[in-house]
């Protein structure tokens, strides 16, 4: 969005400026970090690991057969 508001204030000859967001350093390690990282992408953890770990009838394989006769 702040492109496509970018290239159309361009277009038309709008004055636009651009701000920056005030950020803050916390100290923190990727151990503190993985349950987090856990929490969020659980269900395409659960996915890939189900694609991973079912090779007789994988979840993530297209049921199409690609492959010319």
């Amino acid at each position: 969005m702040p492109m496509s508001a970018a290239l159309m204030s361009h277009l038309v000859g709008y004055n636009m400026t651009w701000s920056a967001t005030v950020k803050t350093v916390e100290k923190s390690n990727f151990f503190l970090q993985l349950p987090l990282i856990v929490k969020r992408f659980y269900p395409q953890l659960i996915f890939f690991t189900l694609c991973v770990v079912s090779p007789s009838r994988p979840v993530c394989r297209s049921r199409t057969n690609l492959r010319p006769s």
